[in-house]
């Protein structure tokens, strides 16, 4: 053989499906540590996402995904949506001293027993409302409907139509920061504790 290991995703799909035979439930942990893998580039992801959702038969398992070193801010928002889509959390590290509370976040997060499903569907509730509003990074299928009589999907609705309804009206070019933005982004006597 080449030595290269299969695909991620295709294997994270058999180990879901056995998972699921097994139990009504998966949690995942994601680990990324190339920045050049092809397994996280967001068309990737985009992929895995509607192959999990049509292999689990919209059953998905909860991911979360912790990479580490430089990423590129297309993968880490791939990996960061793919995330909040199935209810899990994404975390960076990028250096020694972030190891231990990202660690920590995803033990009580993902990995505490007294984690409920209702705690992950309120993750992918929020991921759904991002998606009505059509401000997702990447095309992910659907695996919560929002209720058309709840308020927030009213609210969403609402919004949406305002902001279409209104932007002939305001005068806002997204591609030249105003002086106000320029000011604010030159400042570097700001200097946040670490």
């Amino acid at each position: 053989g080449s030595g290269r290991s299969p695909p991620l995703w295709p294997r994270l799909a058999a180990e879901c499906r056995a998972a699921f035979d097994a139990c009504s439930e998966a949690r995942v942990l994601v680990v990324c540590t190339e920045s050049q893998s092809t397994d996280a580039t967001p068309e990737a992801i985009a992929l895995a996402a509607h192959a999990l959702c049509q292999e689990q038969a919209g059953t998905v398992p909860v991911l979360s995904s912790i990479s580490f070193g430089p990423q590129s801010s297309e993968r880490l928002a791939a990996l960061s949506e793919l995330s909040a889509w199935s209810g899990g959390l994404s975390f960076n590290v990028s250096d020694v001293g972030t190891l231990q509370p990202a660690a920590e976040g995803l033990l009580a997060y993902s990995f505490n027993s007294q984690m409920r499903r209702n705690d992950f569907e309120e993750r992918r509730q929020s991921y759904a409302k991002k998606q009505a509003l059509r401000t997702c990074f990447l095309p992910l299928p659907r695996i919560v409907l929002l209720d058309a009589a709840s308020p927030d999907t009213a609210l969403v609705e609402a919004s949406l139509a305002k902001l279409l309804r209104d932007t002939g009206h305001v005068a806002f070019d997204g591609t030249c920061p105003s002086e106000s933005l320029l000011a604010v982004l030159s400042d570097t006597s700001l200097a946040l504790p670490r």
